[in-house]
């Protein structure tokens, strides 16, 4: 395909479905976003620290420890 074909077939899919997707899009504010983001952040973050095994956990103070016997 060239490129006017893939322009014709996206304005074909915009006028199809462009309007119907997202009835509602445009509606959430940026700090309630960020609120958000923010918030689901902080439970992928603490599920991710509490699934460690203690030696990953433990990793980081050993190599910092070490780095300061250099």
């Amino acid at each position: 395909m060239r490129a006017s074909d893939w322009s014709s077939e996206i304005d074909d899919f915009v006028k199809r479905y462009g309007t119907g997707i997202f009835p509602d899009a445009g509606t959430t504010g940026l700090g309630d976003a960020l609120e958000k983001a923010t918030a689901e952040r902080e439970k992928y973050r603490k599920r991710e620290i509490d699934g460690l095994s203690a030696a990953e956990r433990d990793f980081p103070a050993s190599v910092e420890t070490e780095r300061k016997k250099i």
